[in-house]
């Protein structure tokens, strides 16, 4: 409780009543604090996985996998598409970057669990991500150029192409 009450003091969380409005407490983070947990989280796992120092990718989860869809749902657009936005740009296509991806898995293989952790599965998230926005612009392009606005939809489609 004192470690909630030196949060509340210093605007690191904020007590809102509940949505029914009753007595109940909900502590929430500062919008601020969010952003800028979230920012370093993402500047850190890049480069991590750039140079493949791998701590955080190791140590945090990415994505929770058990838990309610709209939170994962969150989790995935907050954090692992602008991830691999990032990552896309220190690789000239995407199948650089899931090769990179997988040459790090590679190397993890031949570790024991308590070394890597959740190294795996964020990066088995990563790659299956990748993997997904391809095949949908692969099929919007198809799609667009069947209806004929193949180049109305050119400029969507070379910034979705990203990933």
């Amino acid at each position: 409780m004192e470690a909630l009450e030196a949060l509340a003091e210093r605007s690191l969380i904020e007590d809102r009543l509940s949505i029914d409005y009753t007595a109940s407490t909900n502590l929430t983070q500062q919008p601020a604090i969010v952003e800028y947990v979230t920012e370093r989280l993402l500047q850190t796992v890049e480069q991590e996985i750039i140079t493949n120092k791998l701590n955080l990718v190791k140590t945090h989860v990415l994505v929770e996998s058990q838990t309610q869809d709209y939170l994962s749902d969150a989790q995935i657009q907050l954090i692992l598409h602008p991830l691999i936005e990032r990552l896309l740009t220190h690789f000239e296509t995407a199948a650089q970057l899931k090769q990179h991806l997988g040459n790090i898995s590679a190397l993890l293989r031949d570790r024991t669990a308590s070394q890597t952790d959740y190294a795996a599965v964020n990066l088995l998230n990563l790659s299956s991500h990748l993997l997904r926005s391809e095949a949908l612009n692969r099929h919007l392009q198809i799609r667009l150029s069947k209806a004929g606005k193949m180049p109305a939809a050119q400029e969507l489609l070379e910034r979705s192409s990203r990933w």
